[in-house]
């Protein structure tokens, strides 16, 4: 069986990558609307869901880059003497830590899967009739629980790592 393993560095910034990416349209897409005027009374309702939609994920990947950066200065200031099983998670990636390839493919899919949906809404909501607040409250039954299996399997991939 093929093991292939992925820096756990590189995993980390291209998941910043893709989220940051993949959120930019959406952002531009409801604060653009919501400075024109498009939602009306509802602009506030319309920016609090992008931002429940996307920034607990965000936050959790910014906060492991950014725990990952101070580590690895750490370590490298102290010669990396520190065995992998007692580094707190997230923040084991100097050394060479490493993560399982088709994990990653995985996470990645499925973050770009829901980046992919949640970007659609808004577009969505421009051809329809009705309120926005509703329609937006309508779609918290479906991207809420692929958000929160995103977040899991992430928050999996970030502790997964190994020495590689």
């Amino acid at each position: 069986m093929n093991d292939t393993r992925t820096d756990i560095k590189s995993v980390h910034y291209r998941l910043l990558v893709a989220w940051f990416a993949g959120t930019l349209p959406l952002y531009i897409s409801v604060m653009s609307r919501a400075l024109t005027g498009h939602y009306g009374g509802q602009a506030e309702e319309a920016v609090a869901w992008m931002l429940s939609a996307t920034m607990p994920t965000l936050l959790l990947i910014l906060g492991v880059v950014a725990a990952e950066s101070v580590q690895s200065r750490r370590l490298a200031s102290e010669g990396d003497k520190t065995p992998v099983d007692t580094i707190d998670p997230p923040s084991a990636s100097a050394g060479g830590a490493t993560v399982d390839h088709r994990f990653f493919r995985f996470v990645l899919a499925l973050s770009i899967f829901y980046l992919v949906l949640v970007n659609l809404i808004p577009w969505i909501d421009l051809v329809r009739t009705g309120s926005t607040t509703e329609f937006l409250a309508s779609t918290n039954l479906f991207i809420s629980p692929i958000q929160g299996l995103n977040s899991a399997a992430l928050g999996v991939l970030f502790v997964s790592r190994e020495r590689g």
